[in-house]
């Protein structure tokens, strides 16, 4: 879980400014037409950087969800043996405490 987060905070760390150089790079100006070719490259290399990084944070999503469903029985039954047993004592990462 934990993991997910840092993942996905890297990814809004790319795509925040990658999305404000693209809202900069579609205010170009009016006069200025020698550089059209260089701005609309730049905004396809935005879109598709974006298209992108929004593929990666959808396929993080599934994944994420792949692991609950793997682990949620796994998590239930030591949810279980810590309730009816509460002497004893099962060390486990701290993300899977916070989990529990």
């Amino acid at each position: 879980m934990e993991q997910f987060w840092e993942s996905l905070a890297l990814v809004l760390a790319a795509v925040i400014p990658a999305y404000l150089g693209f809202l900069t790079a579609r205010e170009k100006p009016k006069a200025d037409v020698r550089g059209k070719d260089t701005v609309d490259t730049a905004q396809r290399q935005m879109q598709d950087l974006l298209k992108t990084l929004l593929d990666r944070v959808a396929k993080l999503e599934e994944a994420q969800e792949a692991l609950e469903v793997k682990y949620n029985f796994s998590l239930a039954a030591l949810r279980q043996v810590r309730q009816r047993y509460p002497a004893l004592r099962i060390d486990v990462h701290e993300s899977v405490e916070a989990d529990l």
